[in-house]
């Protein structure tokens, strides 16, 4: 696909079959894993950090987890996942608190929480 605007690639996820991330260790996110769990579409997942923390009440997708990093075992959970698969269009939370957009606003509020915090007792040190 390439480089597409932020509102395209949600567009994308939400109307794809599943979302496989093979990544394994090296994602520091998984920005597009959590994107999936916010918009419903099912996610194939290598990784188990990412896998536990979507897992943890924030999908409102199916999340397969492959059992280790190796081929094969990506390749019986795709299996699993087709033989399991039903059709939906229903999107189930469109947006929600882990689309890149949000988690990027709230860390920017909880920096300038932290710098106003800072900046008085700087000036009380001074």
């Amino acid at each position: 696909m390439g480089k597409r605007p932020h509102h395209e690639t949600l567009n994308a996820i939400a109307s794809a079959d599943a979302l496989v991330q093979s990544s394994y260790g090296i994602e520091t996110q998984g920005m597009t894993a959590y994107e999936a769990a916010c918009l419903g579409t099912p996610i194939i997942v290598s990784d188990p950090a990412i896998a536990h923390e979507i897992t943890g009440g924030y999908s409102h997708s199916k999340v397969y987890i492959t059992p280790d990093s190796q081929i094969a075992s990506m390749t019986r959970t795709l299996n699993h996942f087709l033989a399991q698969r039903s059709v939906t269009t229903e999107i189930k939370a469109p947006y929600c608190s882990l689309t890149q957009s949000q988690l990027t606003t709230q860390m920017i509020d909880h920096y300038a929480t932290l710098i106003a915090q800072r900046q008085p007792a700087m000036s009380a040190i001074q």
